[in-house]
C-alpha cells in the first residue's frame, strides 16, 4: 500500500503538478490571475511537504534532512528574482550544510539525496513566493512549520548547529 501511495505522489509532484503549473504560469491560460497562480503553488508546495514525509518511511535522510536542504535551496532562488526578499549565502551555506547531514545519513546513497533535493527544490520555491508575494496562509504556516522542523533538527546536527 505504502508503495502504492509513493508512485502515484512521484507522479503527481514529478509529472503532472509542474505541467499545470508551466500553463498557469507561463500564460497560457488567459482566465486565471495571480491569486490563482499563488492558491497552485501553494497546492504544489503542500504535495512537496506530503511527498518528503511519505518518501522519508524507506530513508530517513530524506526528511528532515534533506526537505530542508530543499526548503534553503528554494529560498535562495526566490531571492535571486524577488523584489521582496534580499539574497543572502547563508541560505546556500545552510542548503549545502543539510545536504551534507543528508549524505552522511542517506541508506540509498547521493544520487537518491540529489535527486530528492533537485525534485523539491522547486516546490519549496513556490512555497516561499506564495508565503511572501501572495500572503498565502496556508504556505506561511507550512513554511514555518518547515522552518521549526529544520532549526530544530539542525541544532542536533554538527554540520549545521553553528549556522545561523
Amino acid at each position: 500500500m505504502m508503495n502504492l501511495l509513493r508512485i502515484k505522489l512521484q507522479a503527481f509532484c514529478g509529472r503532472i503538478l509542474p505541467a499545470l503549473l508551466c500553463r498557469r504560469t507561463a500564460g497560457k491560460c488567459g482566465q486565471h490571475g495571480d491569486e490563482v497562480k499563488v492558491r497552485f503553488a501553494t497546492g504544489l508546495a503542500l504535495a512537496a511537504g506530503l511527498a518528503g514525509q511519505v518518501l522519508a518511511a524507506d530513508d530517513p535522510a530524506l526528511f528532515p534532512a534533506a526537505q530542508c536542504a530543499a526548503l534553503w535551496f528554494g529560498q535562495a532562488d526566490y531571492a535571486v528574482v524577488s523584489p521582496y526578499l534580499d539574497s543572502d549565502p547563508e541560505d546556500l551555506e545552510l542548503a549545502r550544510a543539510f545536504r551534507q547531514v543528508a549524505l552522511h545519513q542517506t541508506t540509498q546513497g547521493p544520487a537518491a539525496i540529489d535527486a530528492f533535493i533537485a525534485a523539491q527544490r522547486r516546490q519549496m520555491r513556490f512555497l516561499v513566493e506564495a508565503f511572501l508575494f501572495g500572503g498565502d496562509r496556508q504556505s506561511r504556516d507550512l513554511y514555518e512549520s518547515l522552518m521549526e522542523d529544520c532549526s530544530d533538527f539542525a541544532a542536533r546536527q554538527p554540520e549545521t548547529r553553528d549556522l545561523r
